[in-house]
């Protein structure tokens, strides 16, 4: 049976979901780390956009975080209803009460970056999709991987490792 609302010959079950679908904009998701995109274009493959929170008015009180005690015992309740500025990109943002109740759980200090600012300092930690030719450590067998050649951690095949593990 064919998708009666489906105009478009080349799409077809089984694909990825549609971006109109996505909850998260695509300027906020991960996405836009891995695949950085102008807004024109993102628009053009039908994803939403959402404006910075200085493009929609969202104003900073002056805060100065270096008057910021480290420990969040120390803070009132009531910096979940002001606004801060980051540190390092000047985006506006706020501390929800959740987040504040975690930190204070956790033992945390406060927050001085943008939670998008966090969130990218984590990612470029990590590892990034992109294969890499190499050769195996224990055969010298050319293989693909996502561990750069230098970069100091030993690659096996897939079938060295069972071999070795299983």
């Amino acid at each position: 049976m064919s998708n009666p609302t489906c105009t478009n010959p080349d799409e077809r079950y089984g694909e990825y979901f549609p971006y109109a679908l996505s909850l998260t904009p695509y300027n906020d998701s991960d996405a836009m780390f891995f695949y950085p995109a102008a807004r024109a274009f993102v628009e053009k493959i039908g994803a939403r956009w959402e404006d910075s929170a200085e493009e929609t008015g969202l104003q900073s009180n002056g805060c100065d975080f270096e008057l910021f005690p480290d420990r969040l015992r120390e803070l009132d309740d009531q910096v979940t209803k002001q606004v801060f500025h980051c540190t390092d990109s000047g985006r506006s943002f706020r501390i929800s009460q959740k987040e504040l109740s975690a930190y204070r759980r956790h033992g945390l200090p406060f927050p001085r970056l943008h939670w998008r600012e966090r969130m990218d300092a984590r990612t470029r930690l990590a590892n990034h999709p992109k294969l890499h030719e190499g050769v195996s450590a224990k055969s010298g067998t050319v293989l693909h991987s996502s561990f750069p050649p230098g970069s100091g951690w030993t690659v096996w095949t897939r079938e060295e490792y069972e071999k070795e593990f299983n």
